[in-house]
Parts: C-alpha cells; sequence; structure tokens
C-alpha cells in the first residue's frame, strides 16, 4: 500500500528494464533479495513511509531457509 501512495504521488518517470526470465535466474537469491528489499524500504523511509527492515527478517527466513553452513579455506557458505 505505501509503494501504490508513494508512486500516486510521484509516478516513476524512468523507463523500466525489460530482464525476462534473467530476473529469477540471477537474482532471487538471498543476499539480492535482503539487499533489494531494505533498498526499497529505505526509499519509502525516505519519503515518509518508515518501516523497519526487522519486521521482514521472517519473510526472508520462510522464503529462503537455511540448510546449513560450512567453511571452507576462510569462506563461509550457507
Amino acid at each position: 500500500r505505501a509503494c501504490v501512495a508513494l508512486f500516486w504521488e510521484r509516478p516513476y518517470k524512468h523507463k523500466l528494464i525489460e530482464w525476462g526470465h534473467s530476473l529469477h535466474d540471477r537474482f532471487m537469491l538471498p543476499h539480492f533479495l535482503w539487499r533489494d528489499l531494505t533498498d526499497v524500504l529505505q526509499f519509502l523511509a525516505d519519503n515518509g513511509y518508515p518501516f523497519k527492515s526487522q519486521w521482514y527478517e521472517s519473510f526472508l527466513e520462510f522464503r529462503c531457509p537455511r540448510v546449513g553452513t560450512m567453511e571452507l579455506e576462510g569462506v563461509e557458505l550457507e
């Protein structure tokens, strides 16, 4: 609702990018989902619609459950 209200007041005037199937293939990873969501929440907050990112942590945990972790040569994998 906040996005609809904001874009009703200030329509998005830039050309949209046609991602096709690559949108899911390239960006449907937990890191990118969370980064994009926090960017949207910050944009909304900057425009008078404050949301806390903590409210959405359970969404990410549900959509992208952690199966396991390991460390290999100093790199932690989830």
